[in-house]
């Protein structure tokens, strides 16, 4: 029997990897380092137009989250929401919160952001990871029904 809390995912480390998408660069290097962390809204099942607002501001609330814009197919700016930079005394550690620079990420694979979820290995491993532009586009856009509350609070973002 499988005793991995979830077949997708298996501790390397500290952190979380995917055992079948990560194996071709032997997890020495860590895509999560250099970027892509915005959510898919369906990653946020709760959050529906007419409870947006509350709903978007108690993630922006808990610390783990931003807003922030990224370009669309057109070339336009949208709104999204991302796991926040992590911080920590020394100022700047990681670009993304569940990220430690020493045990990987602190989140199942299941359970990041969209973007990491579509990370996939280059043909050449000395290149690193990868997102599907098409992939990344849909994400983007899939915020699209709430760019009116994204747009109200991507300036303000301190909701305490």
């Amino acid at each position: 029997m499988d005793q991995r809390p979830d077949a997708k995912s298996e501790r390397y480390g500290d952190g979380w990897v995917n055992s079948e998408r990560c194996q071709g660069c032997s997890f020495i290097r860590c895509c999560c380092a250099g970027g892509g962390y915005t959510y898919d809204a369906e990653d946020f099942p709760e959050i529906n137009p007419s409870n947006a607002s509350e709903k978007i501001a108690e993630l922006l609330r808990t610390g783990e989250y931003i807003i922030e814009r990224r370009p669309t197919y057109d070339d336009t700016d949208m709104c999204v929401v991302e796991a926040a930079p992590r911080y920590e005394l020394s100022g700047y550690v990681s670009p993304c919160v569940h990220y430690d620079v020493y045990t990987g990420c602190q989140k199942r694979f299941e359970d990041r952001p969209a973007m990491c979820r579509k990370f996939k290995p280059g043909d050449n491993n000395s290149e690193g990871c990868e997102i599907d532009p098409t992939e990344k586009a849909d994400i983007i856009s899939s915020w699209k029904p709430f760019q009116n509350i994204l747009e109200q609070l991507v300036d303000v973002q301190d909701v305490t």
